[in-house]
């Protein structure tokens, strides 16, 4: 880690970390340019010649920034950050912080836990946090600053890191006790050094764990360290004999396994759990054309499992879609367009599918996203009935100013096409979607929506997956689509997923 040079005693805390093996990668079921740019298999549209692999890793690195970023919250001296390598979220504050998991589904009620430094002491206290410390704020870094004092957060692929920085040995005798109460909806159990936090659910396999307690002073020399955990009081203890201001105590917080619950969703469509991940949990690049009116063809970036960037208060996995515009020398390296839904739904995979073409009939071409996983309401005879059932969003293309436009028409199956049967099934709806030529001759092209796991129910209602594909015809006065042709085919073919952008391969 980078040690600053007012440094006299630094302890760090780096946690929340996650197991390589299920660690976001690039997606892994897409085809790859000539160039081994991950690129969306569905669009028609071919990617520019800038869309290469020096500028994709430039852009993957802006869009992690933006999600690893601390962000103010309207609590005086509290910023909010997430780490999208564990899908975990933070709360932080000059007294501590709380972290909990990224909700991915609408529905999901997930575990909180609070840690709050109640200071730091030998015989007695030398240190407390209160609010006369200053913040700030640098990219991947907030500091908390104090006398004699400063707690430090660093968000990086690995975790969050927090370190206690102690400017001078403290008077007194005897160890340095850091002290934090933990407390939340997780049972926390310290064995050899490891503290594990256990959810009620599955005891045997931790949430997460704070472990790796390590501590050196200012010539690197490695100190004695333990953790002790007296009920919701953990306390880091150093003998500092003979140290060299500054100290770093350095525990960290790791998640052991994690995997998306949209695993359960997607395994019948044959693919293995680290497939799923890499591929909802990565960046994909996708050709639109021209979207701005410029001669210049742009791209769009996919990012249908990003922690939600436009929503300051939001902690869940929402997706986003950026555009990039072309330029006369070359690609842009930061978004012109950042495309989320108005109301976005945790989980809802918005962005794993894109196409772009001129629906409007105004010549210029229009941005289609997919949110399979996104959830509608849908008025039945005896009421509403809702579930995770897919949404289409359409966004306009154009010289609109606004940075984060607002979709101009969702698209969603109605009331002719779901029932209380079918719409408890996933169908993914928008797990593909194509924009066709012009199929009902109103100069305006159509769109068509791949729904692989629909389920068709029968007379005697008797349900069966078979998948379909929703034709959505455009209205020649105006911009809408009330023309809807379903398409299915007789036997059990999870129609639609033959050609799904992302997953395909």
């Amino acid at each position: 880690m980078k040690l600053w040079k007012f440094y006299t005693v630094l302890i760090a805390i780096p946690f929340l970390t996650i197991d390589q093996t299920t660690a976001q990668q690039p997606y892994s079921r897409v085809q790859l340019s000539p160039d081994g740019v991950p690129e969306l298999t569905g669009s028609h549209h071919p990617l520019p010649a800038a869309a290469n692999a020096n500028w994709f890793a430039q852009v993957s690195d802006h869009i992690q920034q933006l999600e690893n970023k601390f962000y103010p919250t309207d609590q005086h001296k509290q910023f909010r950050v997430t780490n999208s390598s564990n899908r975990l979220a933070f709360e932080i504050f000059p007294k501590g912080y709380t972290v909990q998991q990224v909700k991915e589904h609408y529905q999901e009620v997930g575990w909180k836990m609070h840690f709050t430094i109640l200071g730091a002491s030998r015989k007695s206290t030398f240190w407390t946090p209160g609010s006369y410390c200053t913040p700030h704020t640098d990219k991947d870094m907030l500091r908390y600053s104090y006398n004699n004092m400063e707690v430090q957060y660093t968000n990086k692929e690995a975790g969050l890191r927090q370190n206690f920085i102690i400017q001078q040995r403290p008077g007194g005798k005897g160890k340095i006790k850091i002290r934090i109460s933990v407390t939340g909806d997780l049972e926390a159990s310290l064995q050899n050094n490891r503290l594990q936090f256990l959810t009620k659910d599955s005891p045997q396999k931790p949430a997460f764990s704070y472990e790796d307690l390590k501590v050196w002073d200012n010539k690197y020399r490695p100190l004695p360290a333990t953790m002790q955990l007296k009920g919701d009081i953990l306390t880091l203890e150093v003998d500092d004999n003979g140290a060299e201001y500054p100290l770093t105590i350095d525990p960290i917080n790791k998640v052991a396994d994690w995997k998306t619950n949209t695993n359960g969703l997607l395994a019948g469509l044959g693919l293995t759990g680290p497939q799923i991940l890499s591929s909802l949990y990565g960046y994909a690049v996708c050709g639109v054309g021209d979207v701005n009116n410029d001669g210049y063809g742009d791209v769009a970036v996919s990012a249908p499992g990003l922690i939600g960037v436009l929503n300051g208060n939001t902690l869940a996995g929402v997706g986003a879609v950026f555009v990039y515009y072309g330029t006369p020398t070359g690609l842009a390296t930061t978004p012109g367009k950042t495309l989320q839904p108005n109301t976005a739904v945790a989980g809802a995979l918005f962005g794993l599918s894109i196409d772009a073409g001129d629906v409007t009939g105004d010549g210029i071409n229009d941005i289609v996203v997919g949110a399979p996983l996104d959830h509608i309401e849908v008025s039945v005879l005896l009421g509403k009935i809702d579930g995770t059932v897919g949404k289409v969003y359409v966004f306009p293309g154009g010289t609109q100013t606004a940075s984060n436009p607002t979709n101009f028409l969702t698209l969603q199956m109605n009331s002719n096409h779901v029932n209380g049967v079918s719409i408890s099934a996933n169908a993914l709806f928008g797990f593909s979607v194509a924009v066709t030529e012009d199929l009902n001759n109103d100069g305006k092209q159509d769109i068509i929506v791949g729904t692989p796991a629909y389920v068709k129910t029968d007379l005697i209602l008797l349900s069966t997956t078979t998948g379909a594909a929703f034709v959505y015809l455009t209205d020649k006065n105006s911009n809408n689509f009330s023309s809807i042709v379903q398409l299915e085919p007789p036997t059990f073919n999870l129609l639609g997923i033959l050609n799904v952008p992302l997953l395909s391969g």
